[in-house]
């Protein structure tokens, strides 16, 4: 490998074998920043999600941070050590009970937030009551997820996870404010 060539890292690819134009980084790479904190991203996340990888900049002081049911499904990025979530392999049952729920509350507010934003896009075409079915669905895995964990339980971590949803909801657009405890 020539000293010349970007010290961009790909993930799951190795080191980018492009020329090196600016500070050490190729044409594509010299300008990206970390998701996280706003630095120049060395790499890009190589965490996996189901059969995809997140992809998202980071810089070295970075991470990919699991999610509240301990894999890296939506979880976030931030300094490394910072993350909120222990991993899956570290929690015990009740953890993973709650954090199967937490999970289900934000995938629950992500559903309304698209039927929301989507109203018209969904209507053209003809997808009502497949989105319909989809929210029922949620509705009836959050009430088993609920009689498992336990109702108070489940209020306290229902009222965190949509307070987190919405304030980092992607759609910013969407006129939901608060999502009501079903149960």
């Amino acid at each position: 490998m020539s000293e010349n060539t970007c010290k961009y890292i790909k993930c799951w690819q190795g080191r980018c074998q492009h020329p090196a134009v600016k500070d050490e980084y190729c044409e594509e790479h010299k300008d990206k920043r970390c998701c996280a904190c706003g630095a120049k991203s060395t790499h890009n996340c190589a965490e996996t999600m189901g059969p995809f990888v997140c992809g998202a900049e980071l810089c070295d002081d970075c991470n990919h941070h699991v999610g509240p049911n301990g894999t890296n499904q939506n979880g976030t990025h931030g300094r490394k050590g910072t993350g909120r979530y222990k991993s899956w392999l570290e929690m015990s049952e009740q953890e993973l009970a709650e954090g199967k729920f937490h999970q289900l509350v934000w995938d629950y507010i992500f559903d309304l937030q698209c039927n929301e934003a989507f109203k018209k896009e969904i209507e053209s075409r003809g997808e009502t009551k497949e989105r319909e079915k989809q929210t029922q669905d949620y509705l009836r895995w959050l009430k088993a997820s609920v009689e498992e964990i336990g109702s108070e339980k489940a209020k306290e971590i229902w009222t965190l996870a949509v307070s987190e949803k919405i304030r980092d909801s992607f759609f910013k657009e969407s006129k939901i404010t608060d999502v009501p405890f079903p149960f």
